[in-house]
């Protein structure tokens, strides 16, 4: 197993956790304990002292080296919401009301382990989200799958989106199905 690989590992274990956990967000009725180190993060490069972390027992490391690591982009959204002394940071949690909690879960999935739970979960719902947050990497992945996913039964739907949001590829498929 790779550095890499038991990293995200590790870090894909607090998905959800509330261990260590220092915000959450309220989305109706759910709510998710998140890390704003995970969320807010600027940069998807870090550098990562292992000597820092050895009390939390977080790492399993083997010498005293710094490691870089490379996490999916969060948001800098969310990043503003910390780094400034906004409602969100004063209360320690963000609601979200204009989103169901499955896409909020799949956009905080994807901030954990670089990855969507399901390829159905990708869609329109899952692009608003990440736009809102302005996650790209994000919303290039559900931009990809929605142009995958074009079928007679959703071409009107998908036409109508990628026009509302300017997706180019999206709009290219969609009136290429329709010509059809």
């Amino acid at each position: 197993m790779t550095q890499d690989t038991r990293f995200f590992k590790t870090i894909s274990k607090y998905f959800m956790s509330t261990e260590l956990s220092d915000i959450e967000i309220h989305c109706h009725k759910e709510i998710f304990p998140i890390h704003k180190f995970i969320l807010g993060s600027k940069n998807t490069q870090f550098y990562l002292n292992m000597d820092l972390y050895e009390s939390f027992d977080l790492f399993t490391y083997t010498d005293n080296l710094i490691y870089e690591y490379c996490l999916p982009e969060s948001s800098p959204v969310f990043a503003k919401m910390f780094e400034h002394n906004l409602k969100e940071s004063k209360d320690n949690f963000v609601e979200i009301v204009d989103a169901k909690p499955e896409s909020v879960r799949e956009m905080l999935k994807y901030f954990y382990t670089g990855i969507v739970g399901s390829l159905s979960m990708i869609d329109t719902k899952l692009y608003k989200l990440a736009d809102k947050y302005m996650v790209d990497d994000l919303k290039f992945m559900c931009e990809q799958s929605m142009v995958q996913g074009v079928r007679k039964e959703n071409v009107l739907k998908l036409f109508r989106f990628g026009h509302l949001y300017q997706i180019i590829s999206l709009m290219i498929k969609t009136n290429e199905k329709i010509v059809e």
